[in-house]
Order: structure tokens, then C-alpha cells, then sequence
């Protein structure tokens, strides 16, 4: 499901409940791929909290915007959650793990 850098919490909580519930019973997403913030005018506007806000969401892979792994998330991350490069990390050690 897209959602949009407009969305509220609520908006983006009702947008990921309507996609779910026509796939299954569970109403919350259980793994999402978002960005730390987006920036707009020169403000940072977090997706990642309004996600975590929203509660429609489960575990979290959090890509900087910076698109860089030198550069550190802008946002702290719940306990589960990752930043994209570990989640790259944890993939490409399981595939050597698989072979």
C-alpha cells in the first residue's frame, strides 16, 4: 500500500486497515518499508513516527533519506524495528547461510 507524506496517523491507519482487510483478518500490516523522514521545504516531516503513530503497522525496515549507511537514521527506532542497511545485512547473511 502507498501512502502518501500528507497522510496523518489516522488517514494512514485507515489506508493500511482497508488494504489488509481485503487480503486477510488481520487488520495491521506486518512488515512495512518507509523512510525516516521526508524532506519538504527544508523540514524534515517523519514518516516513520506518523507509521508507528498510526498503530496499523507491525516490524519496520527504515531507510535514511539520505540513501546513505554512513548517515544515521533521523529517528529513533522501536524495539524490532531496523535500519535498511542491517535488514541488507541480515538477507545477505542468510543467503550465505542457504548455500
Amino acid at each position: 500500500v502507498s501512502v502518501a507524506d500528507s497522510f496523518s496517523s489516522a488517514e494512514i491507519r485507515v489506508r493500511v486497515n482497508l488494504a489488509n482487510s481485503a487480503l486477510t483478518s488481520d487488520t495491521s500490516a506486518p512488515l512495512c518499508f518507509t523512510m525516516d523522514v521526508v524532506m519538504r521545504g527544508g523540514k524534515g516531516l517523519s514518516m516513520y513516527q506518523r507509521l508507528v503513530d498510526s498503530g496499523a503497522v507491525g516490524q519496520m525496515i527504515c531507510i535514511p533519506a539520505s540513501g546513505d549507511e554512513e548517515n544515521p537514521l533521523k529517528v529513533q527506532l522501536r524495539d524490532g524495528d531496523m535500519s535498511y542497511f542491517s535488514f541488507l545485512a541480515t538477507a545477505e547473511d542468510a543467503a550465505k547461510a542457504a548455500c
